[in-house]
């Protein structure tokens, strides 16, 4: 039985250049949203200051009209018109800027494909760079999240061996890889108890609130139905987004070594399955035929 003692440190390196990869295509995605979106509100903002005075015109012959009918009876039909004519001058309100935490915020949302909804593109620039950047960063993402599950792995089979070779003196770890998805599966659930307990004051929500949101964050199911809020305050904003980076990432992490470590349980039992019995007469005699050739090139081979 082979083990990853050695491997560790290496998978480790591994891992932290992937994760300065991911750091880099998210601060310039960070950069990217927030400069074309910017430019697209400014746009929006300048056509707004160009429809306040006919606004305020409006305004001044509502509120006259509004006098002149008070002395009136008011049907419900003119009053639904009133309220419709206030309501077209109160809906449209300025937009607000981003700032490079929002664009951080979107930027990770693309590349690990949780996309609450919460941050979208409002312009189609923006929603071109957004295809344009998600072709590009979600492999970066999956390829930094795939060395996270194999430092998970190897430090789950290097725990067990410790424990059972070094300390136990056995001669294997039996049943090694469903002790590593256990191992998986408990720091996974302290990650989240831990992680919820970070947030759940500062937001205001339930513990169980919080958990749940990191959970369905780490998951990528990103309902969108609870997100961290950001204060406009710089150092804080800044300080919950690292928060929200890191607790992310490590969840994902504990996730793929789960997922992973399942789907080799699955294919070595379908392995095994075959290798005991085929699973059908058309397989033994593929595997019988596919034989007889190899041992036929061996003889040839040994003859020549």
């Amino acid at each position: 039985m082979q083990f990853h003692i050695g491997r560790f440190p290496r998978a480790l390196l591994s891992l932290l250049i992937r994760y300065i990869g991911v750091i880099f295509i998210i601060t310039i995605g960070s950069f990217i949203f927030t400069h074309i979106e910017n430019v697209a509100l400014e746009e929006e903002i300048s056509q707004l200051n160009a429809t306040e005075g006919l606004k305020a015109l409006e305004k001044a012959r509502l509120i006259k009209e509004f006098e002149r009918r008070l002395n009136t009876e008011i049907n419900a039909t003119v009053f639904d018109e009133l309220i419709h004519r206030i309501r077209n001058l109160t809906t449209k309100t300025r937009p607000n800027k981003w700032d490079l935490v929002t664009g951080a915020h979107y930027a990770f949302t693309i590349v690990s494909t949780i996309g609450y909804g919460v941050i979208v593109p409002t312009s189609d620039a923006a929603r071109l760079a957004t295809i344009l950047y998600a072709l590009v960063g979600i492999p970066i993402f999956l390829y930094a999240m795939a060395a996270a599950g194999t430092v998970k792995t190897i430090l789950g089979e290097n725990l067990f061996y410790a424990v059972e070779i070094k300390l136990m003196k056995r001669s294997e770890i039996r049943h090694k890889k469903w002790k590593v998805i256990c191992f998986a599966i408990t720091t996974c659930i302290l990650e989240l108890l831990v992680s919820a307990g970070i947030v759940y004051k500062e937001e205001d929500w339930s513990y169980f609130l919080a958990f749940y949101y990191w959970f369905v964050s780490a998951s990528t199911i990103g309902f969108g139905d609870y997100v961290l809020s950001f204060k406009g305050n710089n150092k804080l904003d800044s300080a919950m987004l690292v928060v929200f980076f890191f607790v992310t990432l490590v969840l994902m992490s504990d996730l793929g070594c789960i997922f992973s470590t399942l789907s080799e349980i699955i294919e070595e039992g379908g392995k095994g399955r075959r290798k005991k019995g085929c699973l059908s007469r058309r397989f033994c005699a593929n595997d019988v035929s596919e034989d007889a050739e190899s041992n036929a090139e061996q003889v040839s081979m040994e003859k020549l």
